[in-house]
């Protein structure tokens, strides 16, 4: 069995710097797919890049949490339960679980879904925006996502593998138990899975650069197992505006995974290793 690769740029629409980085990215670099977050504040912007550029393989990034302090986004719906005091949404997951109500959770990830399909840019792929559904925290609205999936035919985020939850923070007692509930659950209703999920695996240093950034995800690639394999990253053009919404250290990150997805070194490597680049749109998820 070969070894396959999806390359996802997540948070397409969070900023302009996110957006300019995804659009470059499928210009010049070698990301295979975006997820666009559907309730921010250059979703329009990302519509339209999307629409402008056939390269673009564009899902949907569920997303019910606006995490920074000085940059927040709201419902498209009119979910009250889904909103702090201001009206945006709650900064953490534990926030969100605690205060959702679950038909309004359903009305807002289907405003999202539809938010891309009348603008005539339907999704490849559903994910999540901080594991919000996944049921992190005892709380799950897996099988509302599994029926928006089915419905429309659409692939989701989850490791077939429980091993592959290891980058994906869950850490339920009973995860594996769980796991194996929500993989049944999906192949009954025929939704493609990758096999593993993958990310940056720890928090940069003052001691990290460019190179070392480089270093450990290649070395993190150069290492997946047979099957589908999605690394999701956050690429985005490094400025004082991003430096001031979400610190420093997410800041430099996020520009150093915009500089290695333009770095045709690395993608040679993983060419060379048989790695095969895919797309959501491409993959051969088993069903």
């Amino acid at each position: 069995m070969s070894r396959y690769l999806i390359i996802n740029a997540d948070d397409f629409g969070s900023s302009i710097e996110a957006n300019e980085a995804v659009e470059r990215l499928f210009e010049k670099g070698w990301v295979t797919s975006t997820t666009v977050m559907a309730p921010c504040p250059m979703a329009e912007d990302a519509i339209h890049r999307i629409k402008a550029d056939n390269r673009i393989n564009a899902g949907l990034h569920l997303t019910t949490t606006a995490e920074w302090p000085t940059v927040k986004w709201g419902p498209l719906t009119k979910a009250n339960s889904l909103c702090d005091n201001n009206g945006y949404f709650y900064s953490t997951v534990q926030e969100f679980l605690a205060a959702a109500k679950t038909d309004e959770v359903v009305y807002e990830f289907q405003a999202q879904l539809d938010f891309m399909i009348n603008n005539e840019c339907p999704p490849d792929h559903l994910d999540n925006h901080m594991g919000s559904a996944y049921g992190l925290a005892g709380r799950s609205f897996l099988p509302e996502v599994f029926g928006m999936c089915a419905k429309y035919r659409l692939p989701f985020r989850l490791p077939r593998r429980f091993e592959g939850l290891s980058t994906i923070g869950i850490k339920q007692p009973d995860l594996r138990a769980l796991h194996e509930q929500a993989i049944k659950a999906a192949i009954h209703s025929q939704i493609g899975l990758p096999d593993v999920i993958l990310h940056f695996p720890r928090r940069i240093t003052t001691q990290d650069s460019y190179q070392s950034i480089r270093s450990t995800y290649v070395d993190l690639l150069l290492g997946i197992s047979e099957g589908i394999t999605e690394v999701y990253m956050h690429p985005c053009i490094h400025s004082k505006h991003v430096e001031q919404v979400m610190g420093i250290n997410n800041a430099t990150l996020r520009g150093w995974e915009y500089e290695l997805l333009l770095d045709h070194d690395v993608c040679e490597t993983l060419e060379q290793a048989g790695i095969k680049l895919i797309s959501w749109k491409t993959a051969p998820f088993e069903k």
